[in-house]
């Protein structure tokens, strides 16, 4: 039987860089949007579909990386994860012979901060107003009497929806923040807009940003957040947005304290803010790998990076192509980076 004692941490540099303003990039054509589907179409692996349109069905299950408990059924383990940890801060994962570790150690893990999470939080389904009269999704995760805590919003990627984020949801609880995941437009239980396509919501400013603004009025009345202190997390769509909501110059008035953007693209950002002819941002941590999408998703996060009043980290990962959170399922110590700068600004 073994001890699981505790979790090691990465520790990232951090880049301070001054604020500048950038050159105001030109609008696109077609093929931009199109290359930011392929990049979430094709990740590969077992990701799904989770959009919503006429035609297509909506997802029946959860997506790659959530954690399945296969406990030791012999001895009926299994029954009680959570009783594990009653009076003590460590638990035994073995298997039934006693052999050694049981293969789904980390799924055990996993679950068993799902299991705790769920004795200390509350969650609550939220709809978010809109112009377009349709059902927005959200989900409210609230630590107990957690209510004026910072917050953070989780955006998922294009082709996505907020269920890839469950994985990262109990450890943000653990911090006493409270957590709002958001189904964009055509994905989830989110509605699709009347007369507007999915892959409109790439460009847009008069879409996805809309919902955004919504969900960040939300949590700062209703949502019993410390509207002063709440971060927007995004992979793909989601990193572009929480650019655009944390840009010094945002247009639609209310933005976030801080943004991570895992995977984001600067001509998106320049489309989604209403194509601003300059941009600078404040409080950002970038994220992406070397050669995804031939290198623009890193190019974004370096020039960014230099145009982000502090605080500000930029992370490249180097001889990787993968986009958005199949980063993060590669490489799972990168989201140490992200708890530690969120810990240490928020």
């Amino acid at each position: 039987m073994h001890r699981i004692a505790g979790v090691l941490c990465a520790v990232w540099i951090a880049m301070g860089c001054a604020g500048a303003s950038s050159p105001g990039a030109s609008s696109d054509d077609a093929s931009d949007a199109s290359a930011d589907v392929n990049e979430d179409v094709a990740m590969g692996g077992d990701v799904r579909s989770d959009i919503r349109a006429d035609g297509l069905t909506d997802a029946d299950g959860a997506i790659a990386g959530d954690a399945i408990v296969d406990a030791d059924s012999s001895t009926g383990a299994g029954d009680s994860v959570s009783d594990a940890l009653v009076g003590d801060v460590g638990f035994d994962v073995g298997e039934a012979d006693g052999s050694g570790p049981g293969e789904d150690t980390a799924d055990t893990v996993d679950a068993v901060a799902e299991d705790v999470s769920e004795t200390t939080s509350t969650t609550e389904s939220v709809a978010l107003g809109n112009p377009w009269g349709i059902a927005v999704s959200a989900t409210l995760h609230a630590p107990l009497e957690s209510v004026g805590a910072p917050a953070v919003m989780l955006i998922h990627q294009y082709n996505q929806s907020s269920v890839q984020w469950d994985p990262w949801v109990p450890g943000l609880l653990a911090h006493g923040w409270r957590v709002l995941t958001v189904d964009l437009p055509f994905h989830g239980d989110s509605d699709p807009i009347p007369g507007a396509n999915p892959s409109d919501l790439l460009q847009s400013p008069d879409l996805a940003p809309l919902v955004v603004l919504s969900a960040l009025e939300w949590l700062g009345k209703s949502g019993g957040a410390d509207p002063d202190r709440i971060a927007i997390v995004g992979t793909s769509i989601g990193a572009n947005l929480a650019c655009v909501f944390n840009a010094n110059a945002n247009p639609l008035g209310l933005g976030a304290k801080l943004g991570v953007a895992i995977s984001p693209r600067d001509t998106a950002v320049f489309q989604l803010a209403g194509d601003p002819k300059s941009i600078s941002f404040t409080g950002m941590y970038f994220l992406a790998s070397e050669n995804d999408n031939d290198g623009v998703q890193a190019a974004t996060c370096t020039t960014f990076g230099d145009l982000t009043d502090p605080p500000v980290e930029v992370v490249i990962v180097p001889d990787s192509a993968a986009h958005g959170l199949l980063l993060l399922e590669e490489e799972p110590g990168l989201w140490d980076g992200i708890d530690s700068f969120l810990s240490a600004h928020l």
